[in-house]
């Protein structure tokens, strides 16, 4: 059988393919005389898609199992603007495990193995000897480095795939470094340890099998506490690091966010804690951006997006430029292409 991912499933397609099985439920017509129908939530990499089955709903639904990889026939339709797939058959593979699963996770565009040498090289960059010690204490332990180099950084807002919190962090060190460049007052080791460890609490916070999904401990602690958490049973084990630093690493992490309503146990009360708050947010929006312009555009607009509260134009792409003989601004020019025009005073 022949994957179908749900990213390419037209209304009208005829669908007979393997899904992930997230969650399923059944749900009453508004019709009581016609009982019940079975409401499936099928996800692979590429997205999530709906599923109805109408007829022998319940028979189908013991059959079934959650979070679990199931065969799929039906025909995908539109109903209120979005596609559903009208179910005909459904069936659970008989072989569940981890190397199944992971064909279903989403996957980022960066090659891990590129990201993993930029991890070693940004730890080694590190001068501060506290820091330093704190960063090899992590990242020397096999089990944190295999699950800090593949875990998700979001259910699905923004890196939300493996290796996504690895990427994350990374381009949160990038932006950091040129907040550095620009107010040289700001603690540049420092940072870079921030940027690499303020969301480590998301191996806590995330569990992946066929799909993504938030922990018990995730909803109920929150990645900012458990990040603080671990940063503390790091500085216990180190046992001479020193506490201004520790105070002060704690309060980035704990601030990362921003703002209380937006997850942040206090607000940015440091110049360092507040450059790591504005690198996350830039990478992690521009991610947004990335992913809601790349779903494509109905004319040069995107469809609406709730947790952006907008709609993004997509009418300046680089194609379009390109087209219409507008230059690009991808790269800048150097000082040798620019010549010697007289554009600045004397």
């Amino acid at each position: 059988m022949a994957k179908q991912y749900v990213r390419e499933i037209k209304a009208g397609d005829r669908v007979e393919s393997r899904f992930f099985l997230q969650k399923m439920s059944l749900v009453p017509f508004r019709d009581p005389a016609r009982g019940v129908y079975l409401s499936l939530v099928l996800t692979d990499r590429t997205g999530q898609l709906q599923g109805r089955v109408w007829e022998r709903a319940e028979e189908v639904a013991e059959s079934l199992q959650e979070q679990a990889v199931v065969e799929v026939v039906g025909m995908a339709e539109e109903y209120r603007g979005q596609l559903q797939l009208a179910v005909q058959e459904a069936k659970v593979l008989p072989d569940q495990g981890p190397q199944l699963f992971a064909e279903f996770l989403p996957t980022i565009r960066s090659d891990v193995r590129t990201l993993q040498a930029q991890l070693q090289t940004t730890i080694l960059s590190v001068r501060s000897e506290p820091l330093t010690k704190l960063l090899t204490w992590f990242f020397s332990q096999r089990k944190f480095y295999e699950e800090y180099t593949s875990a998700p950084a979001a259910k699905q807002i923004h890196h939300a795939g493996r290796g996504g919190l690895l990427e994350h962090s990374l381009e949160v060190v990038e932006f950091a470094e040129a907040a550095v460049r620009q107010y040289p007052m700001l603690d540049r080791d420092l940072l870079v340890a921030a940027a690499l460890l303020h969301d480590i609490g998301k191996l806590r916070e995330y569990h992946m099998t066929g799909s993504i999904e938030i922990t018990d401990e995730g909803r109920l602690v929150g990645h900012t506490v458990m990040g603080v958490r671990m940063l503390d049973q790091a500085f216990a084990a180190l046992g001479d690091f020193p506490q201004e630093l520790a105070d002060h690493l704690a309060h980035i992490v704990l601030s990362h966010l921003g703002q209380t309503e937006y997850g942040a146990a206090v607000l940015p009360q440091t110049a360092e804690a507040m450059a790591l708050h504005l690198a996350d947010l830039m990478s992690s929006r521009l991610k947004q951006f990335e992913q809601l312009l790349g779903a494509g555009t109905d004319g040069d607009w995107t469809a609406y997006d709730r947790l952006l509260g907008r709609s993004l134009y997509g009418g300046f792409a680089a194609g379009k430029r390109k087209r219409s003989g507008a230059p690009s601004a991808a790269v800048s020019p150097t000082a040798a292409e620019v010549g010697t025009r007289d554009i600045l005073p004397e």
